[in-house]
């Protein structure tokens, strides 16, 4: 069974029609959907927003389900000029964007106890030809604009930042769970209003697409 992590609704569109078994229930508090394509089993599950959502749904769909691997599928803000908005990215290299413990001689955005960073399984998406991109991104509990990137000391190998995929590999990777993520790149904190950006660029995305191609 393949696991899918999602922050909300908005960002992944499913299409029923390409679908088989398609099942709607709710674990714990979380909207989980089961379905069927091309004689593969997925599971999906809604985090919500945030680094603990993330978490918490992370570990709910590993115990609760016995899946192979687990995607996180989403949107993201590009914080680097040479990356514009409306492409699919994939992710390689994962940190905490708003860790700073460097006074006890951590690395910066490094949590304290573990890896300078967390890393995905290439192998997962290898069959999704659209991403054959990888980029760093930070993780951090804020929407992150122009006017508040600035308060954050982001490590500058990180080319995009979101509010859950770390939160998500670390869980993983405790949880003995292969782990990949892709990103649609929603908007760009070198434009103005980038909120507004995110709610318009996600009517452009089509993640779930990309997804059947690992049936």
């Amino acid at each position: 069974m393949i696991g899918i992590i999602v922050a909300l609704e908005k960002e992944l569109l499913i299409d029923k029609k390409k679908i088989k078994n398609y099942k709607q229930t709710k674990v714990l508090s979380f909207k989980v959907i089961t379905f069927e394509y091309q004689k593969k089993d997925f599971v999906l599950i809604f985090s919500g927003v945030g680094k603990a959502n993330a978490a918490a749904a992370t570990t709910t769909i590993i115990s609760k389900f016995k899946i192979d691997f687990l995607i996180n599928l989403g949107s993201a803000c590009s914080i680097d000029k040479t990356i514009k908005p409306y492409q699919y990215l994939a992710i390689d290299k994962l940190f905490y964007g708003d860790v700073n413990l460097t006074t006890f001689g951590y690395q910066i955005n490094q949590m304290a106890g573990e890896k300078k960073f967390f890393n995905t399984n290439k192998k997962i998406i290898s069959k999704i030809k659209q991403c054959n991109k990888f980029v760093s991104i930070a993780t951090v509990d804020t929407f992150v604009d122009a006017k508040n990137i600035s308060s954050f000391k982001i490590n500058p190998i990180c080319k995009l930042i979101d509010m859950e995929s770390c939160a998500i590999a670390q869980t993983a990777e405790k949880l003995k769970i292969p782990f990949a993520s892709i990103k649609f790149v929603s908007d760009t904190i070198y434009k103005p209003s980038n909120s507004k950006q995110w709610e318009q660029s996600l009517k452009k995305s089509d993640l779930f697409s990309l997804i059947l191609c690992l049936a």
